[in-house]
């Protein structure tokens, strides 16, 4: 049974790696692809207009409408021909300015939500290690599913917060011909953890009640 658990704890650790993995070459290309606009703009500042750079940028998740009867077009760089495309996400600027109430609303979501996985992460460790230990139904055993319920659904709350900000804002000042905005593109997998940790502990919890009174009554 423990080796059994030993491997899904495994598997679980490596799902999590990759997804870190996967969130890290996208903000290291990202910032790659930022250092090399800057050394351009420094070589050649004529050739690069700033103010385009410059001002509130978004992220749109978005439905094709139109688009699928009369696509837009992009460049192939292999065969240099136009291709049909249909975007379901893309970046738009929909203000000269930089909103910095949203910058810092979605940075210190992103951070507490770093924060809250790292924590939930630790106690994940200790839950395992005391299962290791025959430390199974046991009432420390009951707060850290809590604990990590709770955790799971906090952080995804930070993560909603921005979303909602960013949805609400752009429905306001931005629309596109072909496309519709997408309402809440969500990714509910924190949330479904953590009231499946809620469910397993409150499970223990009964069944430790049970086990108490059982011992009462003998």
């Amino acid at each position: 049974m423990k080796k059994r658990l030993n491997i899904l704890c495994i598997l679980v650790f490596i799902v999590l790696g990759l997804s870190l993995y996967t969130t890290g070459y996208q903000f290291g290309t990202g910032m790659k692809a930022g250092m090399s606009l800057a050394k351009e703009q420094h070589k050649e500042p004529k050739q690069c207009d700033g103010t385009m750079l410059a001002g509130d940028f978004r992220f749109v998740d978005v439905v094709p409408t139109i688009a699928m009867i009369k696509p837009d077009t992009i460049i192939n760089a292999q065969s240099k021909e136009k291709v049909p495309v249909m975007y379901t996400q893309m970046a738009v600027r929909i203000g000269k300015d930089v909103n910095y109430s949203y910058l810092i609303i979605s940075s210190s979501c992103s951070l507490m939500n770093t924060l809250l996985t790292i924590s939930a992460l630790i106690i994940f460790v200790m839950l395992i290690l005391s299962i290791n230990k025959s430390q199974i139904f046991e009432w420390k055993n009951v707060r850290r599913l809590r604990w990590l319920g709770s955790l799971l659904i906090i952080s995804f709350l930070f993560y909603l917060i921005p979303q909602v900000v960013n949805y609400w804002g752009l429905k306001e000042v931005f629309a596109l011909d072909k496309y519709i905005i997408a309402p809440l593109a969500l990714q509910a997998t924190d949330l479904l953890l953590g009231l499946g940790c809620l469910i397993v502990a409150e499970t223990f919890a009964i069944g430790l009640k049970m086990k108490e009174e059982q011992e009462l009554t003998i």
